[in-house]
């Protein structure tokens, strides 16, 4: 009887640990639900948007419909602020909210390449004062260039010179500076292709508004309405091309006053390289396919699938804690990262019509892991995500539809329901003083 009773017994906590393993580890996942709010948008494909005084708050959309730059009130994109013929249609752009010297001169500049339809291509610039934009944006400055350039890289602002913004050619050989305020043009040229990127003067170097890479050196560089200046240049000690795919990251630090990155990567074609600008010098130098798209130096989409790397903060003198690793093999487009404080991105995939939509978000050094969550499929390709942290919402655009999911309402239970993966991200002390 009592040898009965403890199989019994047994049976019974075996049962509750199959049930416990069915309900909570082996049950599927259960995706965070996107809204649906507009099945028939207005047309257009959202590129960004315009604050009006903090990062993520209070988004006004911007959209391209041809050679229609329009500006919406609200992510729903149905209270029209603004619509602007640029003249052309965009072959590239660069957009900032509040320069941070001279914010309130500038509260806005949207830059624009444009081909015309006699296919000359003229730069088209947009500036909003701080009037304009307390006037819900419906006043503005627009200034037109004939240009031969094909890629808008950076912005410089002065008080004397108001704003400058500087170009680059397709060959990658020549370079031009606009200056708004003396409506000038100044031409410049490299002796060996340079491929130029923004890089925002808080981010490094009071100094420094462009990175660039020849092929051999990281180069940094200044430059106002007369000229474009080397500041210093950085070997690689690695022959590479240089390429649109050199700094190709969506990067978003001139907004983020909490999180700034103490490094930047340059991929040359071959080797992605890791600059750690506290000792101005290359802290590692990685093997990968080529990237695709990438977010934040740290997010990178490569042939051969997401790469992560990212140095912890609160690194010290003498070494730095670093993770560096393949987190999985799938390809996905890298769209945001949706934390101004913390690293939370948005990915997907489009196969077969069905729009994958993920969150992986970096738990922090207590927990070294990196946690994919699952949003529900949609059935068109997903094209751009906007953050509005004043509603805790975020919302989802394709051609035609508009998807919202309001995080600040949803359970932390919904958080872990959706959990489809769990990736180590072990860290590695990097010793900086025996760097190569």
């Amino acid at each position: 009887m009592k040898k009965m009773t403890i199989i019994w017994l047994c049976l019974l906590v075996l049962v509750a640990i199959s049930a416990y393993l069915i309900v909570n580890v082996l049950k599927p996942p259960v995706p965070l639900k996107l809204e649906l709010i507009e099945s028939n948008r207005n047309k257009g494909k959202v590129i960004d948007a315009l604050y009006d005084h903090s990062f993520r708050m209070n988004p006004k959309p911007v959209v391209l419909d041809g050679s229609k730059l329009i500006i919406y009130k609200d992510c729903s994109l149905k209270k029209l602020l603004n619509s602007i013929d640029l003249g052309g249609s965009v072959i590239d752009y660069l957009i900032r909210n509040t320069p941070l010297d001279t914010g309130k001169t500038y509260s806005s500049v949207l830059s624009f390449i444009c081909l015309n339809a006699d296919k000359t291509k003229s730069l088209v610039a947009i500036t909003f004062s701080e009037d304009d934009r307390d006037k819900n944006y419906s006043k503005y400055s627009i200034f037109r260039f004939k240009t031969e350039f094909d890629k808008v890289v950076s912005f410089s602002f002065s008080d004397d010179d108001g704003v400058s913004i500087l170009c680059e050619s397709k060959s990658l050989l020549e370079y031009g500076i606009y200056n708004l305020k003396n409506m000038s043009e100044t031409h410049g040229s490299f002796k060996v292709q340079t491929s130029l990127y923004h890089c925002d003067a808080l981010y490094y170097d009071v100094d420094v508004l462009a990175v660039g890479y020849d092929g051999m050196n990281l180069c940094f560089y200044k430059f106002d309405s007369k000229s474009l200046t080397e500041i210093s240049k950085y070997p690689t000690g690695y022959k590479g091309t240089p390429s649109d795919q050199n700094f190709n990251s969506f990067v978003e630090e001139y907004y983020q006053f909490y999180s700034f990155r103490r490094y930047l990567c340059v991929f040359d074609g071959s080797y992605l390289h890791i600059f750690y600008h506290e000792t101005k010098s290359f802290i590692e130098h990685i093997k990968l396919g080529d990237v695709l798209s990438s977010a934040y130096y740290s997010l990178y989409n490569t042939k051969d699938g997401l790469y992560y790397f990212y140095i912890r903060p609160e690194p010290g003198d003498d070494r730095i804690l670093c993770i560096s690793k393949f987190i999985t093999n799938e390809r996905y487009d890298v769209f945001v990262n949706i934390d101004a404080l913390s690293d939370k991105y948005i990915v997907g995939s489009y196969k077969n019509g069905v729009q994958s939509i993920y969150q992986i978000s970096d738990l922090g050094k207590d927990s070294n892991t990196l946690v994919f969550n699952k949003y529900s499929d949609i059935d068109e390709r997903l094209e751009h995500v906007l953050v509005d942290y004043d509603k805790f919402e975020s919302f989802f655009y394709t051609s035609s539809k508009i998807y919202k999911f309001n995080f600040g309402k949803s359970p932390e239970s919904d958080f872990y329901s959706s959990i489809v993966k769990r990736v180590p991200i072990p860290a590695k002390w990097v010793d900086l003083k025996n760097l190569p």
